[in-house]
């Protein structure tokens, strides 16, 4: 067992599959001769050939809402090593994101063994019984330092990482709301039709009479993601976490 970031998870974890299952391939922008963008691919071309690490064209897509497909978005090396296993074993079609902004961020203790972790399930990161945060990909890191900031001021926020955006594990979320009365959504995506309205909008349906206030979404805003320079403009940081607790808390 070794410790490594995110994009060496994803790599480690592709080369796992490609030499135990010889139907895998690897498909996306620049994955075959440049190893991709970000080296999260090197080593495919070289090791498994053209025919299995192949090239495409850049194609974004707002994937949870298209039908029949599961979504799955890692937020650290170990459930990027785990969930990426698991999406390349299952029979029906996955689309596993990877957030950049967490490749190098930091190392966690991952062993190559390919056991995979489940999907359609959430993983509680934090326990609390004052607000439930819930969250996914990138937004796991400053959510989390949103929890230790608010736990110094005497606030127990439980933190759920969604993992898989679709099918939503929504029983996860509503257990937890049931418990803590508040939910704060956490999302890099922009405010407009975001995935945190789809969650918002399944706890209006099916947890109203558990809360004990208003459900709150922090998202990026409705603009074009800026330049990576004004980047941190756009993205929701901690502050704006924890002034969102502080809301619902005011909430009697």
């Amino acid at each position: 067992m070794a410790q490594i970031t995110l994009v060496e998870a994803i790599n480690l974890a592709l080369h796992h599959e490609m030499a135990r299952d010889a139907t895998v391939v690897t498909l996306g922008q620049d994955v075959g001769a440049d190893g991709g963008v970000f080296r999260a691919t090197v080593g495919l071309l070289d090791k498994f050939g053209a025919e299995r690490a192949l090239d495409t064209p850049l194609a974004e897509a707002m994937f949870a809402h298209i039908p029949g497909i599961r979504v799955v978005y890692p937020s650290s090396p170990l459930r990027a090593y785990g969930l990426l296993l698991a999406a390349i074993r299952d029979p029906d079609p996955v689309i596993f994101l990877e957030p950049t902004r967490l490749y190098r961020l930091f190392r966690e203790d991952v062993a190559d063994g390919g056991e995979a972790l489940p999907l359609d399930v959430s993983f509680t990161l934090r326990e609390g019984t004052d607000v439930t945060l819930v969250t996914w990909g990138a937004m796991v890191h400053e959510t989390l330092a949103a929890a230790d900031a608010l736990a110094e001021e005497g606030v127990a926020a439980e933190v759920i990482d969604i993992a898989t955006l679709k099918p939503l594990d929504m029983t996860a979320i509503l257990e937890s709301v049931g418990k803590t009365g508040r939910c704060v959504i956490v999302t890099e995506g922009a405010r407009t039709a975001s995935f945190a309205s789809e969650i918002a909008a399944n706890l209006a349906e099916d947890g109203l009479l558990t809360l004990l206030a208003p459900v709150i979404r922090i998202t990026g805003w409705d603009t074009v993601v800026p330049l990576a320079r004004l980047e941190k403009h756009y993205m929701p940081d901690t502050a704006r976490i924890v002034a969102a607790v502080r809301k619902t808390l005011a909430y009697s």
